[in-house]
């Protein structure tokens, strides 16, 4: 290069008319895009047979093979088809050739040209071939019929058209093929059975057709019967003119074309002189029709030299003409059902959608004709074009070639990566290529997390790729959350069980920008996954870094290989020059000369950062000397002029201004708005900053730019490194910094903005204290993070921390939840637990502080577990609700319960705290094994001889939903990661079942081979059991089959260790346990050390022996091994007996960390983050499963009871265990997970939470509960399992049967126990009905062997009397029959008993004085639906008649004697306008009544969409009927054999409650249920009968761990606005809840798929 001349870039070649300017797309659709119609991405198999080289004769045939094949054949699939386009060839054409210009399959332009063509990206593409060839020798019996017959047969069974069942047709078609069309279309629309396809057929496109035939036809026949040729050819004598069948193809589609889009093409060159097809044969004439000439000849006129001809221009605007229109009906049809599954999607991960404004804002920074060395470079070529084509249909089978998967290009800092980065990007979006891409973000923790890049990336391919999205929203519908955190779960979950199973019809790409931004492990991850991608799978990945990044070695594993490119070299300063002349030229009186440029492009090093700065500079000079000072100066060191700015604003009055600007900048752990930056000073130092953008920059030096989402950051990266690294007046300390945004923060939460409102003053409207305030997003969400930070000044922050707590934690909390859900919160306290850890270490002075910020954080995290999802779903209930229902010993309880005196919840004891157990179940014999997966948990019990049963609960509602029956003792359960089949296995016997539940396979096995433990493969197509025996067997999942066998020793291993070798061959192992995602087994014998095999290769690793025991005799047993699931852990975790869990690196057994839990069973979380541990006491140890591992919670021993087995939920949250008879259910507070912390963390902080709270407290503290729960009682016996219905709302007394026979009355204002008795004192039979009637104090009850008891209680009538029972009881009686109700009549005098056979009224002394029974023999098939359906109640306005009511039926009896007063088959009744089924139908809620009001609710049977309807059935239709004081009996009664004529009707409300549950009362004309939430409501009845505006309420909700039971027993007291409740052992009285009302909006049955009402607020 001569000096003083910058170098010249050479032009891109010209692309033609209408084409983009890069000169790198054209060629990225026939790199990249696959000829194969698709991949089918089969499971690996363990022996799977390489497929064969291909010869170079095979080859040969392949480029020869120029006619194209047979059939409809698929050319090119986009990830989301919206139209079909197929390509007809006609007389002696093919598939391939009658489309290509030369032999060379670069011109085969519907499959090279049209997919990369802008506005093509979802036309998916076929071509359809067939015999037509006319100079063949052998006869052919074939004719145009057969052809189009053929088309229509191949379109309708094609899988590919069958799996988008409504994606337009749009059928292409040259010469002959345009009859072959018409003819498929004709017969499609004729066939009753195929008209629904023929409606899909959107356009026909004709070339040259000869609708009314061709001359030449003629001219042809005559030559073939010339030469004597023996073959006839229907076909070719069919388009002679006026053949009748061109007549009657035209007829026909004269008649059914109706509103098909018709395009017509003629020849305007002649071939020899003559027009094969003239105009007046090639156009129809239709009025609708579109014609036009194109300047070629027959041949020629569906054939293209290049994309830039006239000829290819025109056809491809008419193309893009009807692919428009499609697009627009695809809009207005699918358009709204894709935004909402994208949405769901998008809230599924939790992603705001693409990062479309980081490459907005990366894209303004390239100059036009820039990176193009890039994208023009052969490896950048051989990286893009390793595509589908390179993987045969057996994909899996296929090893890649050695064109790279990893693109990586690295440089310095400035160098232009990002930049490269968004041309990369748009080069392969502007190709009509699948392209994701994300870039990590310096100073934005958020954003350069590794879980945030994977839920990016998975939301981007989701939103392309119809599979991939329908995979997503079916994982959203199963398991509802994600652990969003947690990369390696969305890993595994997102792409290696959804996406990388799903059909790929075309390769993909990413793009990650800035590797060397992502923390340093989660950067380990990263590189760990990719390098794991399956071989098979088509994905293309590109990356950026700095030079240091070892991705070269992280991924240069197997089969991958990784292709480099380094930024500034000639490519990059090539770049730079354009950029220097564009500088230049955007200042007209700019006087710098060339040689000034060529000594910037010289000097820069490739780095245009510093080419930009300089050229900053430089605009400010006015002279040539001092420019030419300028660039004397400069050296090529970026921070040299870093340190120049500095200086120069250091010298300005606005040093304290900008510091303050920067340390925001640098400290904050996200992006502000400008907005928030202006609001952040004024609270920092009271500067009020001018909101000019182009102000703010020169202020700072132009070190910070605003992006066009008015984000402020660095110019670059290396600015942040400057400041914080640096040495200058501008240095910023991080540890300061974040000291002073913590305390900014915090007074910002603590002021009056944030200020709650006071009790019973809110209104109805939402009150959202943040709004409208600068920083409030920003301090709820973060003010945390920089506590976390900070290990100075702690003193002042822990005052601050506490003066938040006692003030504004409320308001704070429910602006968290409205902003983020539940995400900040668990951050929060994550964060408060680092924070506090540094406190306690230095502040021992401030233990009442300590203490009172760590009750905090533990009520924190109980109210995520215990009310998580109802702050979800009204986040003001913080303040009106859960202080109130928080147990008393809670923090929150004790400082803001008083608040609300109206509202008080009774029958809580005083002592109660937390509980994490939130369910039990207990069996009538032992439990062995427990598994959970998303969906389900699974409990193993013995059952009655010598059978096991296996009961499938819904992970979720924890209700039974299957039972599973065993032949042989089961030892263990294993669900499937991702399909949730589950594994059954035990002596003798394993068995498969799939996710309905049905068995798939069972096998036998032999005694050495009966599993000990079991797992699946990454694959989940393979199962590896470990035997009894001492070895390892590979089943498959499909069917059971051996696959292979590992024997783990071999009596010539010379490699193994003494004490390994003196081991018997077939001796069992007493422990063995394996990971297939480690590809490692471990095991271990009897006095022996640890023996760890490495399954792929076959051999052993090596043996590990504990610290100390390397020479001694092993005599410690080894009660349980466990790898961490987490492959680059490198962990194994081993229990010894009575020693402690010791953690090693199972590669190079070395051990790692000791902890003195004496465990003897282990599990671990699927993130590999958490241990749980029992120990001998049968307590359960929570660690972090790491090198040294540290206890972070503990549960106590249930009982005596001894443990047998344990399971984690796939999110970490749920521990569930079986002990004897019974199976726990725990939820772990979600703080408890350490997966959102940062890695600039240090892992030797020690949470000194737990450890503050069991502290004695000193005497001026606040009182505080010692333990972090309180411990469930595991007894059931005597739980509440009825309350007697109240009879009248003021009664005082609430009488509760227990499971253990016992009884208990209630005072129903106060809560309290009124008197415990027995009816039974010699036995424990559980009180299954009873009746009280206060106003004639009797109390009638039955038990499980259906004795029935009444007795007299005397109720107190002074305040010394108390309830006492009179002996004996009036009667004590068994009843040969079932009993299932009992009803007490007005009087107190009569009782009703309802049984199995009919019913019974008994007198005071319990003779029975009246009765009914069914007249159905036992053994009819109705009895039981009969007995099952059958309800009496009191009549609600006649005191002396009952109801009975069936399901289609109501009969009336007399109370006194039972006599019917209806007709022998009752009064029948319909339902009017029911809902439609939707889903599975569930039966109609019972019948309930109101006093002294004619109408019977219930719920209406069935589900649709989540609602409910409600039926009411008025009773003053029956008037007539029950007018028998005349003594006649109605007409038609039977008395008189007549039969009943006359129905009654079941009035369907107009108005649909959603998600309702259970109804539990009926007063004031208003129901009252709870919903799937736990929402306690009421309706009126008559807002859901009319039909304009209604409207229902919602009171308070009950704590989900409340609700374990399968039958909820609650009690509603209108009077005094309260709910009455079963809780265990105890009756809780939620008094004047119900005064608590929320408003929403009731919806129509026409509109029950909208979304509810607006939140609203709870007010009193």
């Amino acid at each position: 290069m001569v000096s003083g001349d910058l170098p010249e870039r050479r032009d891109p070649p010209s692309v033609g008319p209408g084409r983009s300017s890069s000169p790198s797309i054209v060629p990225f659709r026939s790199l990249a895009r696959s000829s194969l119609s698709s991949f089918s991405l089969f499971q690996r198999g363990r022996n799977a047979v390489k497929p064969k080289a291909k010869t170079p004769v095979a080859d040969a045939c392949v480029e020869e093979d120029t006619h194209g094949p047979l059939g409809l054949n698929l050319l090119s699939e986009p990830p989301e088809p919206h139209v079909d386009f197929i390509f007809v060839h006609g007389l002696a054409g093919g598939s391939r050739k009658t489309w290509s210009y030369s032999p060379d399959s670069s011109t085969f332009w519907p499959k090279e040209w049209l997919p990369s063509e802008p506005g093509f990206e979802h036309v998916r593409i076929h071509s359809f071939g067939y015999e037509s060839e006319w100079f063949k020798i052998q006869k052919s019996i074939l004719n145009i019929d057969d052809f189009g017959h053929a088309l229509l047969m191949d379109m309708i069974t094609s899988p590919h058209l069958r799996k988008t069942r409504d994606t337009p047709i749009v059928l292409i078609a040259h010469s002959m093929g345009g009859l072959v069309a018409k003819k498929a279309y004709i017969l499609a629309r004729k066939d009753p059975r195929y008209q629904e396809f023929a409606k899909r057929i959107h356009s026909m496109y004709f070339f040259a057709t000869p609708h009314r035939g061709s001359n030449l036809a003629q001219i042809l026949q005559r030559t073939l019967d010339a030469l004597l040729l023996p073959g006839s050819k229907p076909f070719v004598t069919e388009l002679i003119p006026g053949s009748p069948t061109l007549e009657e193809i035209n007829n026909d589609f004269r008649d059914v074309r109706s509103d098909l889009q018709v395009w017509s093409f003629y020849e305007t060159i002649p071939m020899k002189s003559v027009l094969v097809v003239d105009k007046s044969s090639a156009v129809m004439d239709f009025p609708e029709e579109r014609s036009r000439e194109i300047q070629a000849d027959h041949r020629y006129i569906c054939k293209f030299e290049s994309r830039t001809h006239h000829n290819y221009q025109i056809v491809l605007h008419c193309l893009h003409k009807t692919v428009e229109e499609v697009e627009i009906d695809y809009r207005s049809q699918q358009r709204e059902k894709a935004k909402a599954e994208i949405r769901a999607i998008a809230a599924f991960l939790e992603v705001e959608g693409p990062p479309e404004s980081d490459l907005l804002s990366i894209s303004d920074k390239q100059l036009p004709g820039t990176c193009s060395w890039l994208t023009e470079h052969p490896i950048f070529s051989m990286w893009l074009s390793q595509s589908a084509e390179e993987m045969s249909s057996n994909a899996q089978t296929t090893l890649r070639t050695e064109r790279p998967r990893f693109l990586w290009v690295h440089g310095p800092p400035g160098s232009g990566k990002s930049v490269i980065c968004g041309h990369v990007i748009r080069s392969l979006q502007e190709g009509n290529l699948d392209c994701s891409y994300y870039f990590l973000k310096h100073g934005n923790t958020d954003a350069s997390s590794l879980s945030a890049a994977l839920r990016s990336l998975a939301f981007q391919m989701a939103s392309f790729n119809f599979d991939i999205r329908k995979a997503v929203l079916a994982m959203a519908e199963n398991s509802g959350n994600i652990n969003h955190n947690d990369h390696h779960k969305i890993w595994n979950d997102i792409f290696i069980n959804r996406v990388f199973k799903t059909t790929f019809s075309s390769p993909q790409f990413w793009v990650i920008d800035a590797l060397d931004e992502c923390p340093k492990k989660a950067l380990n991850s990263l590189l760990y996954f990719l390098s794991r991608i399956p071989h098979w799978i088509p994905l293309q990945v590109f990356l950026t870094s700095r030079p240091g990044v070892q991705v070269r070695r992280a991924l240069s594993v197997d089969e991958h290989f990784v292709a480099e490119l380094e930024t500034g070299g000639e490519g990059t300063k090539l770049d730079i020059a354009s950029f220097l002349r564009s500088r230049r030229a955007c200042v007209s009186d700019s006087g710098l000369s060339e040689h000034v440029l060529s000594g910037i492009l010289s000097k820069s090093n490739g780095i245009f950062l510093w080419a930009s700065m300089v050229m900053d500079q430089l605009d400010e000079t006015y002279a040539d000397e001092d420019a030419e000072s300028v660039l004397h100066h400069a050296s090529g060191e970026i921070n040299d002029i870093y340190l120049r700015i500095a200086k120069e604003i250091a010298n300005t009055p606005n040093l304290e201004l900008v510091k303050c600007i920067f340390r925001w900048v640098v400290c904050a752990q996200r992006r502000l708005s400008v907005d928030e930056l202006c609001e952040a000073v004024r609270l920092d130092i009271s500067r009020t900053l001018i909101k000019a953008q182009d102000r703010l920059t020169q202020l700072c030096g132009n070190l910070i730019t605003i992006n066009q989402e008015s984000e402020v950051h660095f110019i670059h990266r290396a600015v942040f490194s400057f400041l914080t690294q640096g040495k200058s007046e501008l240095q910023i300390e991080r540890s300061t910094g974040h000291v002073r945004l913590a305390e900014v923060c915090l007074k910002y939460l603590t002021g009056q903005d944030f200020a709650p409102p006071r009790p019973g003053r809110q209104s109805s409207t939402t009150f959202k204290p943040h709004e409208g305030l600068g920083l409030a997003d920003y301090a709820c969400a973060y003010f945390s993070f920089h506590l976390a930070q900070c290990d100075t000044g702690l003193e002042g922050l822990l005052l601050l921390t506490e003066t938040f707590f006692i003030s504004n934690v409320l308001t704070w909390i429910e602006c968290a939840v409205r902003m983020g859900g539940l995400k900040i919160l668990v951050k929060t306290i994550q964060n408060l637990r680092v924070f506090l850890s540094r406190c306690g270490k230095q502040l021992l002075q401030l233990k009442k502080e300590l203490r009172f910020v760590a009750a905090w954080i533990r009520d924190l995290a109980y109210l995520v577990a215990n009310f998580g999802s109802n702050l979800q779903d009204l986040p003001s209930c913080i303040r009106s609700m859960v202080p109130i229902i928080s147990p008393p010993q809670s923090i929150i309880h004790q400082q803001f319960a008083k608040n609300w005196r109206r509202q008080r919840l009774l029958g809580v004891s005083p002592v109660q705290g937390w509980n994490e157990r939130i369910s039990s179940f207990v069996y009538e014999r032992n439990a062995t094994a427990v598994a959970a997966s998303e969906q389900y948990l699974a409990v193993n019990t013995f059952s009655s001889g010598l059978k096991c049963k296996t009961t499938i609960y819904d992970s979720s509602t924890l209700q039974a939903v299957s039972e599973l029956w065993h032949e042989k003792t089961v030892r263990g359960l294993k669900f499937g990661p991702a399909s949730s089949s589950l594994v059954v296995y035990g002596t003798g016997e394993i068995s498969l079942w799939d996710q309905k539940h049905q068995p798939v396979w069972k096998k036998k096995v032999d005694r050495t081979r009966s599993p000990v433990s079991l797992a699946f493969n990454v694959e989940e197509d393979e199962l590896l059991v470990c035997a009894k025996g001492g070895y390892i067997y590979v089943l498959s999942a499909k069917d059971g089959s051996d696959l292979d066998e590992l024997p783990m020793f071999h009596a010539d291993d010379s490699d193994l260790e003494d004490d390994a070798r003196q081991i018997l061959l077939g001796t069992p192992p007493s422990t063995i346990c394996m990971s297939s995602m480690h590809g490692l087994a471990a095991l271990t014998y009897p006095c022996a050390p640890v023996t760890i095999w490495d399954i792929e290769r076959r051999r052993t690793r090596g043996v590990f022996y504990r610290h100390g025991t390397e020479f001694a005799y092993q005599d410690v047993q080894i009660n349980d091994l466990l790898f961490n699931p987490v492959p680059e852990s490198n962990l194994l975790a081993i229990a010894y007996d009575g020693v402690g869990i010791v953690t090693c690196d199972p590669w190079t057994r070395e051990q790692l960390g000791f902890s003195k839990i004496a465990a003897r069973i282990l599990v671990s979380s699927e993130d590999g983050k958490t241990l749980f541990a029992s120990d001998v006491n049968n307590g359960i140890h929570i660690l972090t499963f790491e090198p040294s591992p540290r206890v972070i919670h503990y549960i106590a021993p249930v009982g005596r009871s001894l443990l047998h087995a344990m399971a984690v939920s796939p999110d970490g949250l749920r521990l569930y265990d079986v002990r004897d008879k019974c199976c726990n259910v725990w939820e772990m507070p979600a703080a408890l997970r350490r997966d959102a912390f940062d890695d600039t963390f240090d892992d030797g902080l020690v949470d000194t939470c737990d450890d503050l709270l069991s502290e004695k407290p000193s005497a001026n503290a606040l009182s505080l509960p010692a333990p972090p729960f309180t411990q469930p009682d595991s007894s059931q016996n005597s739980w509440i399992v009825c309350i007697a219905s109240l009879l009248d709302d003021g009664d005082n007394a609430i009488v509760c049967g227990r499971r253990n026979g016992g009884l208990t009355i209630y005072c129903s204002s106060t809560g309290n126990r009124l008197l415990d008795f027995r009816l039974y004192p010699d036995h424990s039979y559980a009180i299954k009905c009873l009746a009280w009637h206060e106003k004639a104090s009797i109390l009638v009850i039955s038990n499980d062997v259906d004795n029935c008891i009444a007795v007299r209680i005397t109720i107190p009538r002074t305040a010394g009397d108390a309830y006492n029972v009179l002996s004996p009881p009036l009667f004590n009686r068994y009843s040969d029959r079932t009993i299932r109700g009992i009803l007490i009549n007005n009087t107190g005098k009569l009782f009703h008993i309802a049984t199995s056979h009919g019913a019974e009224v008994w007198d005071i002394r319990g003779e029975v004085v009246g009765w009914y029974y069914d007249d159905v023999d036992k053994k009819d098939e109705t009895f039981a639906l009969r007995t099952k359906t059958r309800q009496w109640l009191q009549h609600p306005t006649d005191p002396s008649l009952l109801l009975m009511l069936r399901s289609q039926s109501v009969h009336v009896f007399r109370w006194a004697t039972l006599e019917e007063l209806t007709p022998t088959q009752g009064m029948l009744f319909t339902i009017s306008n029911p809902l439609p089924p939707c889903g599975s139908m569930s039966p109609a809620t019972p019948w309930m009544s109101q006093p002294q009001k004619d109408l019977l609710v219930r719920l209406g049977g069935g589900s649709h969409k989540r609602c409910t309807s409600v039926e009411i059935l008025d009773l003053r239709d029956l008037s007539d009927i029950l007018a028998t004081e005349t003594g006649a009996p109605p007409a038609g009664s039977k008395e008189d054999g007549g039969s009943n004529d006359r129905m009654l009707s079941v009035r369907v409300a107009p108005k649909i409650i959603p998600s309702m549950a259970d109804a539990i009362g009926l007063h004031s004309q208003s129901l009252f249920y709870v919903d799937e939430k736990g929402w306690v409501s009421s309706v009126s009845l008559n807002d859901l009968r009319k039909t304009g505006d209604g409207h229902y309420h919602r009171h308070f909700f009950i704590p989900r761990n409340w609700m374990i039971d399968d039958s909820l027993q609650l009690r509603v007291m209108p009077k005094s606005s309260s709910v009455a409740m079963a809780r265990q052992d105890d009756l809780v009285i939620f008094q004047r809840f119900l005064a608590l009302e929320e408003t929403r909006s009731l919806k129509t049955r026409e509109y029950i798929d909208e979304a509810e009402g607006d939140e609203g607020v709870m007010s009193s």
